[in-house]
């Protein structure tokens, strides 16, 4: 069963991150899934995580994700990631920039009767606002903060 589980999380990111197939995301996720993401907090049902999904691939049309490390633990599935794209669209209601990023994370992804139930990413949301220039770099804070103390 670990294997089939392996199998099904390697599909999702492949085809649902990487392609943008939906129809693999109906298939694959439980309409009850449980969803915890470090930018956009938690979210409920299919519907939630493949608005996610679509947003960040509206706003970020060439993201791709590439599994670093894949395996199971404890009856999970655990992926190591990396993730990179270019942001072409809004996204939260920050405009495009037209930059790229190159971010890492971590999931941890159970599954009951083949499919996804629920998913905890973990990535790194400073790096990739960061790098889009959405937030200042860590270089530019003390400069800042000293400005703004000092005005």
């Amino acid at each position: 069963m670990g294997t089939d589980n392996v199998a099904i999380v390697r599909r999702h990111i492949e085809e649902v991150w990487n392609k943008g197939n939906f129809a693999v995301e109906d298939e694959l996720i439980a309409p009850n899934l449980r969803y915890h993401d470090s930018m956009s907090g938690e979210a409920t049902g299919k519907d939630a995580h493949k608005n996610f999904v679509r947003t960040m691939r509206t706003a970020c049309p060439d993201v791709t994700c590439t599994i670093n490390q894949i395996g199971m633990a404890n009856g999970s599935v655990f992926v190591r990631f990396t993730a990179r794209g270019t942001n072409k669209g809004s996204l939260f209601g920050m405009p495009a920039t037209g930059k790229a990023f190159t971010i890492r994370g971590n999931s941890i992804i159970k599954l009951e009767n083949g499919k996804i139930t629920e998913i905890d990413d973990a990535w790194d949301t400073y790096g990739f606002l960061s790098q889009l220039g959405l937030v200042p770099t860590l270089d530019k804070l003390p400069r800042q903060a000293g400005a703004t103390a000092r005005a």
